[in-house]
């Protein structure tokens, strides 16, 4: 292929974050784990899957400030204004979560929103809170992340991800041996104890980056007022907090399901399974961002690469659904006892459209954020929640299946909704 960008210059800028993502993959398999080997294995699973989802959601509002900070931080007014934004956001979103504890509001939106039973909502409690610097220090390192990615600086990323996989790592190592708290919250516990050690790493890695940046002057000075970067930023957040939507819905629907102790046990075990197979895409994301040229001239081969990866990961994950590996996965690695490795295996099976349309996702997304085009992405992910959402509706009330199946149908549904109207909506 003639192109102005070599297939080595994108493996040198993809593989730093591929491993980055695909280290980050390996925490939920890890903590579930640890959490399947501890006492009431199946109501610390539950509530650790319903606390975690809760995580997601209040993360999402910074969760694109990577993207964010790899495209308009180019000097020092816009890197202090962003930081400026990102501070506030982050704030935002801890206190949010800090006034979901209190009694009234946990006591609503877990037994009369999610119909949590007693037990469950008990370890859900230690849970949240052990989760409370979660969405601040998301928000700090992907910021800073940002910066490293568009100096070029991949590879002190993926160390971070080293550094946060030890320090999770020991956590929760150290809450399984200790027995102090319940599953759920040991798991929360390392989470955030992991985050927090990566972010710390990050800003000290983008030290010399930042120096640079405060010495340059920015060009554009209208675009860095904060109501333009409130207008850039605010579809992507959107997008995010749509998309970040889907798991609170999905564990409140199988609350709602048949068998749903199991559904709420398993769901975990198979997401963190398939962010495996999709966290590989997401990595390819800021690639293609930086690396597809002002005039998108390198557009062909970047799109080689992902048509590539989409077939491997596809190919990967059917092997593992539809082979005896499922089991040796369940039972031998997530330590899940045999009734409930046998409920996860169908749900696993629905989900092996995953890698490629996340991928397409993921490919579209790039394109419009490089155009700096953002409002088609937050509509596509409302058609995604939306198609979701009737997608379970009619699978819990018109079907009798359980509702990790009902959930894993509507995922990939919704992500099909969601590619299909980029496509035809927008051609890319």
């Amino acid at each position: 292929m003639n192109q102005s960008l070599g297939s080595a210059a994108i493996l040198k800028s993809w593989l730093p974050l591929a491993s980055t993502w695909f280290m980050m993959a390996a925490e939920g398999p890890y903590i579930a784990a640890i959490i399947a080997r501890m006492e009431q294995p199946d109501y610390n699973l539950a509530a650790f899957g319903v606390t975690f989802a809760i995580g997601l959601l209040m993360e999402a509002p910074v969760i694109m400030m990577m993207a964010a900070s790899a495209r308009l931080v180019k000097g020092k007014d816009s890197y202090h204004q962003l930081r400026r934004f990102n501070i506030a956001v982050s704030s935002c979103c801890t206190l949010l979560m800090m006034l979901m504890l209190i009694p009234p509001a946990f006591k609503f939106w877990t037994t009369s929103l999610l119909g949590l039973n007693e037990d469950v909502r008990a370890l859900v409690l230690p849970a949240m809170v052990c989760m409370l610097a979660w969405p601040g220090m998301i928000g700090y390192r992907r910021f800073y992340q940002g910066i490293l990615i568009s100096n070029k600086n991949n590879k002190r990323v993926a160390v971070g991800t080293i550094i946060r996989l030890a320090a999770m790592s020991a956590t929760a190592f150290a809450g399984f041996q200790g027995e102090i708290l319940p599953g759920a919250a040991v798991g929360t516990l390392a989470l955030s104890a992991g985050v927090t050690a990566e972010g710390l790493f990050v800003r000290l890695a983008a030290r010399q980056r930042v120096n640079n940046l405060l010495r340059i002057a920015d060009d554009d000075l209208d675009s860095l007022a904060m109501p333009a970067i409130i207008r850039f930023y605010y579809p992507l957040a959107l997008t995010a907090m749509i998309g970040l939507t889907v798991q609170p819905l999905v564990t409140f629907a199988m609350g709602k399901a048949a068998f749903p102790l199991e559904s709420l046990a398993v769901i975990p075990v198979v997401n963190s399974l398939v962010f495996f197979f999709r966290a590989i895409p997401l990595s390819f994301q800021e690639v293609i961002i930086t690396l597809l040229g002002e005039d998108e001239e390198n557009r062909k081969i970047l799109k080689f690469f992902a048509y590539g990866i989409s077939a491997s990961l596809t190919v990967l994950l059917v092997i593992l659904a539809f082979t005896p590996l499922s089991t040796l996965w369940f039972e031998g690695v997530s330590g899940l006892r045999p009734e409930l490795a046998s409920f996860a295996k169908l749900p696993l099976m629905i989900s092996i459209l995953t890698p490629a349309t996340s991928l397409l996702l993921c490919w579209q997304r790039s394109i419009l954020i490089h155009r700096k085009i953002t409002s088609p992405v937050t509509w596509a992910s409302a058609i995604e929640l939306s198609s979701i959402a009737l997608a379970l509706c009619l699978g819990i009330f018109l079907s009798s299946y359980p509702g990790a199946v009902i959930a894993s149908a509507s995922l990939v549904l919704g992500r099909i909704a969601s590619t299909s109207y980029l496509r035809i909506a927008h051609q890319v």
